[in-house]
C-alpha cells in the first residue's frame, strides 16, 4: 500500500468517526427526531407490525405522561380560588396537548394505511402513463 492511499484511508476514517460523532450533538439530534415523527405521520408511510407496536408504545407514554401531568395540575388547582385558578390553569394546555400527541399517535399506529397507489404524470398534451417516483 502506499503512502498516499494509506493517507486517504485514514482521512476517511477519520471522516467517518466525526459525522458519527456529529448526530449525538445539538442541531442533528433535532433534525433526526424531527424527520423521525415527520416520517411516522406520512401518508407515504407503511409500517411492519413490530414498528406499529413501538409506536403504540411510544403512545401510551405520551398518554401516561400526559395524564399525570394533568392529575398533577387539577389537584393543584382544585386548592385554589379567582384568578388563581385561572392563571394556573394555562398549566393544563402542556398535558392536554401530550395526551392529544399521543392519541393520534395511538390512531396513526392502528389505522392500516394501504400502499398508496401511483400517481400519473399528466403534460400538456392529455393524461400520460408515465410514473412519478
Amino acid at each position: 500500500m502506499r503512502r498516499q492511499e494509506w493517507y486517504n484511508l485514514v482521512d476517511q476514517w477519520e471522516r467517518d468517526l466525526r459525522n458519527r460523532q456529529r448526530n449525538i450533538v445539538f442541531p442533528d439530534t433535532v433534525l433526526n427526531e424531527g424527520r423521525f415523527y415527520r416520517h411516522m405521520f406520512s401518508d407515504k408511510a407503511s409500517f411492519t407490525l413490530l414498528q406499529r407496536l413501538g409506536i403504540i408504545v411510544l403512545a401510551l407514554q405520551f398518554l401516561w405522561v400526559g395524564s399525570m401531568f394533568l392529575t398533577g395540575e387539577l389537584s393543584a388547582l382544585a386548592q385554589l380560588n379567582g384568578i388563581e385558578r385561572m392563571v394556573m390553569g394555562v398549566g393544563s394546555i402542556p398535558p392536554l396537548a401530550m395526551i392529544g400527541f399521543g392519541a393520534l399517535l395511538g390512531v396513526r399506529a392502528l389505522w392500516r394505511n394501504p400502499k398508496p397507489k401511483p400517481r400519473y404524470r399528466s403534460s400538456y398534451r392529455g393524461p400520460g402513463r408515465a410514473y412519478l417516483r
